[in-house]
This record gives structure tokens, sequence and C-alpha cells, in this order.
């Protein structure tokens, strides 16, 4: 199967939030581009050179945010970041360590102020749920306060996904008998296995958790008031996309058999759109957005009603990685010295968006 778990900066972004639950307006996933009030919040270029002592410039990679127009931009936190998570009036972060290996949780107000290191781990990823902070090092699942307060072990697994909510935790692991998916509290205990066979979460929405079957990549669906699976796709493919609001599954197929086929999650009918090789999928606001790996690895935008394509900006994104915030596309461009940019979906206009060290 292929892993649908984002890799930013070398930090596996493992943990995603469950929506149906209020978690202290946690502002999306934990990502590339996110939105809060009246600012748009993104990475200063890649941070692959400057992980390197001898060339480190925390101006590269570090968090910044500006106002929506674009205007107003400012480094918030001058550290290489990897991965981040907005939630309430506090920013939480992971950012690579300078002349060791390793990363350091940290976490900050809104515009930067008051930054304080929570912990240290040598991999992982980060989630805030339920008034907690869920640090995932290694094998080890830690729960601690927002501020780093209170550590303890929750869990010793390899997880390979997670999706929280204001009660408990699910996730998937591999390495054992017993592979599936899980859900555990938030102390670790009262662990109930859902799912008996190995999978990956894809997506939440609502009560419901959207997994991938490790046999064949089948798209299925766990309910959570139900307690009851059912098949959602049986086509397999790498990853998906999704529309919820019109129950339509968006697969990218394999590079040998590439293309983008649409399945309606309740009829199961299908219709191929295209036949790129493409990965990374987003929809939003009615379009699919993917890398296009038949075109040098562009990112294009597809609209599902007409079959019609769209070339978004003939750069190569750092990772393969973009994000997609108030109608704009943002990611970051190694071949233009990793500086990021945003394009404008509609008019196409492009605009460097790199603040450079002082």
């Amino acid at each position: 199967m292929k892993k649908l778990i984002c890799l930013f900066l070398g930090i596996a972004l493992l943990f995603g939030l469950s929506s149906c639950a209020p978690q202290d307006d946690i502002i999306g996933e934990i990502g590339y581009t996110l939105v809060s009030g009246d600012y748009i919040y993104y990475i200063n270029g890649g941070g692959y050179p400057s992980m390197i002592a001898d060339n480190y410039d925390v101006a590269s990679g570090a968090l910044c945010r500006m106002k929506k127009d674009g205007s107003f931009r400012q480094i918030i936190v001058p550290m290489c970041i990897g991965a981040y998570q907005i939630a309430g009036d506090r920013i939480y972060t992971v950012s690579v360590l300078k002349d060791s290996e390793g990363y350091e949780v940290g976490v900050c107000n809104l515009d930067g102020s008051n930054y304080k290191s929570v912990t240290t781990i040598s991999s992982g990823s980060i989630q805030y749920a339920g008034g907690y902070l869920f640090v995932l090092d290694g094998n080890i699942m830690y729960r601690m306060s927002p501020e780093g307060h209170d550590k303890r072990v929750i869990c010793r697994l390899d997880i390979t996904s997670a999706a929280f909510d204001t009660q408990y935790i699910y996730y998937t692991y591999v390495g054992a008998v017993e592979a599936g998916l899980y859900r555990m509290d938030f102390n670790g205990e009262n662990t109930t296995r859902l799912v008996s066979e190995e999978c990956l979460i894809v997506k939440t929405e609502g009560d419901d958790i959207y997994y991938q079957h490790d046999s064949g990549n089948r798209l299925s669906k766990y309910n959570k008031t139900t307690g009851k699976s059912n098949g959602m796709v049986y086509t397999p493919y790498e990853e998906f996309a999704f529309d919820f609001e019109n129950m339509i599954a968006y697969g990218a197929k394999s590079e040998d058999d590439p293309g983008i086929v649409a399945t309606n999650m309740n009829t199961g009918e299908k219709e191929e759109l295209c036949t790129d090789y493409a990965e990374q999928l987003s929809f939003y606001n009615g379009k699919v957005y993917y890398i296009n790996n038949d075109d040098n690895g562009f990112i294009y935008e597809l609209d599902p009603e007409t079959g019609e394509k769209r070339l978004m900006s003939a750069a190569v994104p750092l990772d393969n990685g973009y994000g997609i915030a108030e109608g704009y596309i943002y990611y970051i461009s190694p071949n233009e010295n990793s500086k990021p940019f945003r394009v404008n979906i509609e008019t196409l206009e492009r605009q460097e968006l790199g603040i450079r060290k002082s």
C-alpha cells in the first residue's frame, strides 16, 4: 500500500484531526498553509539545506504569516519548521534542532511571541486534542499539557496513522499479529479493535473514519456511532481526495495504469476523468488539484464536470507538497533557491513570498 502520510521536511505527519467535534478551534490539520483570522501562515522556503549545521539559516524554513492580501509579511518563529498546528490562540511547532539530530516541539502565541520549548523528539509528529498535546516520538506516544507538563507515556506501538476527537484516539499499526484499526482513550486505556485487518486512516468526516485496506487499497468507512464498517470504493487506488458534499471519491490510479477516477460512494458509479499519472490529490471549490507526473511534476487543476485541465504553475514543488487556501496554491520551489510562492487560482498570477534574513 502506498502510504498517504504527508512527509514534510523529513518529519512523518501521522496524526489527523477528526472533524466530528470542536477542538479549541483547531485550524485544519497539521499542515503546509493554514489560515487563522486575518492571517495566512506558511513556511518560508525549503529547510533542507539549512539543516546542515554549517549552513543553518533560520530565515529559510521559518514560520511566517501575512495578511490575506499578501501584505505585512513577517517571520514569527525563526526556526527551521518541519510541521505546525494552530489551536485557539496558540501555535504548536516541530523544528529542526541546530547542530544535532532531532527536533524541538514548541508552543507560542499567534504572533510568535512567548515561544517556549515543550520537549525534544528524535522523529515523529504532534497533535493537539481535548486540551492535551500528544507527541509521537518513534514508537512511543506521549500525552502532556499544552505547556509540556505532566508528560506521560500512553502507548508503545508502531503507529502508522491516527485521528483524534474529544474523547478517543483512533489509530492503525503494523508489525503485530493483530494489526488493524483501534481506539483508545486519552489515558491509553480501554483499547478496542474496530477493524480486524491491516489498514491506514485516509480521512475523517463527522462520525466517519475512511480507511484504506492493505489488501488491494480498497476504501471503507467506519462509523463511530454504529460501530459498523462499509465498503465505499472497491477498485484499488493509490490515494484519494474527497468531495463529501456530493459523496464523491477521486482516486489516483497507479503509475502502470495512470488516471484519475471519480466514484460516487453512494451508488458506486465510476467515471475516468483523465489518464495523467497523478499524485497528491486535493479537492477545493469543486475542482481537483494534483501533481502531474506526466508533465514534469507540475501542479494541475482538473474540472470534474467538463474534464478540462489547467496548468497552475510551471514549477516543481518541494517533495510534491503544496497547500491551498483562500483562492491560492502555496508551494516551495526547490529549483528557485527553495523560495515559497503562491499562485492565484483564478488569474494564475504568481507571487514570491520569501523573507530574507536581516
